[in-house]
């Protein structure tokens, strides 16, 4: 068989031809998923219940970091008002992220980033035993991981803080009329 001489035009649609197959199919393979089967994976994830893990989680981590900022000298009243501010970021926080407003939005998310392909692989997944372990075990790793990102999250702030605490004792810069 002798190589196609250049400009050989059977041997330039084979080439072609072979470029356009190969680059179609990944496409036809990725069909977009329908709603059903990205409801069946939030299902199988128990998105609502891995959520409101979360969202203790971030609460815990939040007081626990509230405390840490107080410091043991804090007095009742200080840690009365903490516990206040607390409640009412709790309950704020809750409001902002309830299931029925975020489910739209993973919903829509889901459809637009993965395929059906994909979005059954993730179910079948999710639903093994497996998959049910990592998901009832994600609000403690997630909680583990701000717990553990605390120190350097307050050195960051009192970092923050002394650099707004600067700027704004800094006198204005004089403007420049003309």
């Amino acid at each position: 068989m002798r190589p196609p001489a250049q400009g050989d035009p059977p041997a330039m649609k084979r080439l072609v031809l072979a470029a356009a197959l190969a680059l179609a199919t990944p496409l036809a393979q990725a069909a977009p998923p329908t709603a059903a089967q990205v409801d069946a994976l939030l299902q199988a994830m128990e998105a609502p219940k891995t959520m409101e893990g979360i969202l203790a989680q971030m609460s815990a981590s939040s007081r626990q970091m509230g405390q840490s900022m107080l410091g043991a000298a804090a007095t009742d009243e200080q840690r009365a008002r903490l516990d206040r501010v607390m409640q009412e970021q709790d309950r704020m926080l809750r409001e902002a992220m309830r299931w029925e407003t975020l489910a739209p939005i993973y919903r829509s998310v889901y459809l637009e980033t993965f395929s059906a392909d994909e979005v059954e692989a993730m179910t079948r997944f999710y639903a093994s035993p497996e998959g049910r372990s990592i998901m009832a075990k994600l609000p403690q790793a997630m909680g583990r991981t701000m717990q553990a990102m605390q120190p350097m999250m307050q050195a960051l702030m009192q970092q923050v803080q002394e650099s707004l605490q600067k700027e704004l004792a800094a006198p204005p810069a004089p403007s420049k009329a003309g």
